[in-house]
């Protein structure tokens, strides 16, 4: 179902038509659109959900500002004008402190970061098949860009 994230009204009649109980929310892809005020009330919203029915938020959204250029990577005009459109870079953390300290103070506390096993990945021997030494060196240098976190409500 379509769903403006930012409406309280709509996001909260979604999660109506589920069960009674604990719910989960997972997001990917959202919270680099949101400015800080559009940020801080999503927050509010499903602070709001989680604390009357108990359960988690998953967002896979923790990017830090800018690290793609310190993997080397360069984007072609289309996805550059696309990025400063969007203003993507200014709406990132900068640094997973600050996306901590963000969340606290939102009412959540992290109680679990995703673990991702890359040699699990069924891409991982194709990528590797096609990406040169000195990329496989940027990227071990540039270290950790993003997290997927579970959020829950703080004391609940």
């Amino acid at each position: 179902m379509p769903l403006n994230a930012l409406d309280e009204r709509q996001f909260r009649e979604i999660v109506s038509r589920f069960p009674a109980g604990e719910i989960v929310i997972v997001n990917e892809g959202l919270l680099m659109y949101l400015d800080d005020h559009e940020k801080e009330k999503l927050c509010s919203i499903i602070h709001g959900i989680l604390k009357q029915r108990g359960g988690y938020w998953i967002t896979a959204d923790i990017y830090l500002k800018n690290k793609h250029e310190k993997l080397g990577l360069e984007f072609d005009d289309k996805t550059r004008e696309f990025f400063e459109q969007h203003q993507l870079e200014d709406h990132k953390f900068e640094s997973f402190e600050e996306a901590k300290a963000f969340f606290s103070r939102m009412g959540f506390v992290i109680d679990k970061e995703a673990v991702i096993n890359r040699s699990r990945l069924s891409s991982m021997k194709y990528f590797l098949k096609n990406t040169s030494f000195r990329k496989l060196f940027h990227l071990h240098k540039a270290g950790k860009i993003q997290a997927t976190w579970r959020l829950k409500v703080e004391n609940s």
